[in-house]
């Protein structure tokens, strides 16, 4: 998606953040996902207006560098970080031409690598994160699961979004997801398809040491906020994926 797109819809992608399966699924998973992250240093790829940048400062990281290609984006971030402190580094760059910034033990991204349409993009995306890295160093991702591909109106709608792939599953295609705040704004995004064998492939031609996909998972404090069987739809359907990879 365009820079000026993301300008443009930066405060509503942030309120999109309060969603519930943004808090239980998605934030539960990428923290699990990246463990003790006491004394770490954590570079956060296409981190958006900073809010895992600063989730990973409080939970104990040395430095948090977060880079985005929007500029709105970054100037919620740096907005935030005036407010209340925390040491946190943001930047406006390209994810897809970023040099060396430094050895990190951990690279993390959150919804980066679907936005590749095609394999030369997400090589761009993996070297990036490979040269940041340190030697044994982790990758951590969160993306759209490119074998979910169910127009998603009623599937999806109770959870504030839908998903659609209007131009049918093959490598590039669009998936379009609309985002219902509570706050009643709308806003749409659109990702595209790479299947996940052509995510492996790259990974591992780019010299990394393995390359996984993790289901997500369930916070238990999101069967105590919504009605029983709330998630099971979710959860069968899978529209998002964890990502793990080492160098």
């Amino acid at each position: 998606m365009a820079k000026t797109e993301y300008n443009n819809i930066s405060r509503e992608y942030k309120a999109s953040k309060l969603l519930g399966f943004r808090k239980y699924i998605e934030e539960y998973t990428l923290f699990q996902l990246l463990g003790n992250l006491k004394g770490k240093k954590v570079l956060d790829l296409a981190c958006g207006e900073g809010i895992y940048t600063r989730k990973i400062m409080e939970a104990g990281a040395s430095a948090a560098v977060g880079v985005d290609l929007s500029e709105g984006m970054i100037k919620l971030a740096q907005e935030e970080e005036k407010k209340n402190p925390l040491g946190c580094t943001y930047l406006v760059n390209d994810a897809a031409r970023l040099e060396k910034l430094d050895e990190f033990d951990i690279v993390v991204a959150s919804y980066l690598l679907n936005y590749a349409t095609k394999r030369e993009e997400l090589s761009l995306f993996a070297q990036a994160i490979y040269k940041n890295l340190k030697k044994g160093g982790l990758f951590i991702g969160f993306n759209n699961n490119p074998s979910d591909h169910t127009d998603s109106d009623t599937t999806y709608r109770k959870y504030h979004f839908t998903k659609k792939c209007p131009k049918g599953t093959g490598e590039g295609a669009p998936v379009v997801y609309t985002f219902y705040n509570a706050d009643g704004t709308v806003f749409q995004l659109e990702n595209y398809l790479l299947s996940r064998q052509l995510h492996t492939e790259v990974f591992k031609s780019e010299g990394f040491a393995s390359f996984d996909w993790v289901r997500p998972i369930l916070a238990p404090e999101g069967l105590k906020h919504y009605a029983p069987n709330y998630w099971d739809e979710f959860l069968a359907k899978k529209p998002v994926y964890g990502i793990r990879a080492t160098k």
